[in-house]
């Protein structure tokens, strides 16, 4: 019998490193039983005979034999998609980390799922930013012990994905690591679900709110944000507030607000400062470049919005 015809059980070790690329003339099942000896029969194959695999002899590569396969073995591993979800189980994070980003490309919303909460968190900000859009949300809550460095590199086609569960699961530290685009791209249907104390973490990142996103935050979450935020807010997402969200406003969120963004707010001078006139409320601005309510008027209309001097 010769090792063409030969099932790949009876095959020795020196056979199996010289199978070379025929086997892409062998059957679909074919390496789906190793040998007793499956730790040495794997490591006998070659690259140049993992790269020749098809999808579908990859489908039948079972679990015990994939926990043997190499970083460079994987690395070879051409259709990676066609690997049984159950293989992305029993990975170490060794396996996983060797995995080329065109891989982890390709990887299924299935596969992706099956990783452990090891193998999340121990993915690479570079293989991080190349999981596919809607492969994001498959993390779910594992998504908590991503690095902030592997955050830091998420898309904002990815942060679209991003579920409701997964905000709450964010660490204050991840939410700081955030950029402005993905924060942006967040979908104002989930954004609530940003705890108080990690939304108070955003400095800089605060410029890619969009205003679309601002009914998106609730009265608690806007006087969470900081100063360095507050000021970095654009005024197209200041202008889309409602009266309801800018009365929630602390007199340290009043503070740190532009001339700019106060400008574009005309309607809240008129709402919750009806004693003073739109053009003295404007020339103190011009004057100070921040709002100043005289003395002599009635702060206890909205306290919390009275501003230092």
């Amino acid at each position: 019998m010769t090792i063409e015809t030969t099932p790949l059980s009876n095959l020795n070790t020196d056979q199996i490193s010289n199978l070379g690329t025929g086997v892409l003339g062998y059957s679909d099942s074919y390496f789906a039983n190793f040998p007793n000896n499956v730790s040495s029969s794997v490591a006998a194959l070659s690259t140049t005979t993992i790269q020749s695999i098809t999808t579908a002899q990859l489908a039948t590569f079972s679990t015990t034999a994939s926990q043997y396969l190499s970083t460079s073995q994987i690395r070879s591993v051409s259709g990676i998609f066609a690997l049984d979800d159950d293989v992305f189980r029993v990975l170490n994070t060794a396996q996983v980390q060797s995995l080329l980003t065109s891989q982890v490309a390709v990887l299924t919303s299935e596969q992706v799922s099956a990783f452990t909460s090891s193998n999340i968190a121990g993915l690479t900000s570079s293989q991080f930013a190349k999981l596919a859009t809607g492969v994001i949300s498959a993390i779910g809550d594992d998504i908590a012990g991503v690095t902030t460095a592997s955050i830091a590199a998420l898309t904002s086609d990815q942060a679209a994905y991003l579920s409701s569960g997964q905000l709450v699961a964010l660490t204050g530290a991840q939410v700081a690591a955030l950029k402005s685009a993905p924060l942006g791209a967040i979908g104002s249907d989930v954004l609530s679900a940003l705890e108080t104390s990690d939304i108070a973490r955003i400095t800089d990142a605060a410029l890619g709110f969009r205003a679309s996103q601002a009914p998106g935050l609730t009265t608690q979450q806007l006087p969470a944000l900081s100063t360095t935020a507050f000021s970095n807010l654009t005024t197209s997402f200041v202008q889309a507030l409602s009266t309801n969200q800018l009365a929630a406003l602390s007199s340290k969120n009043v503070s740190a607000l532009t001339s700019a963004q106060v400008n574009v707010i005309p309607l809240l001078v008129f709402l919750l400062f009806p004693l003073m006139p739109l053009q003295a409320f404007q020339g103190q601005i011009k004057a100070q470049g921040k709002v100043a309510l005289p003395v002599s008027e009635p702060t206890f209309l909205m306290p919390q919005l009275a501003m230092r001097a």
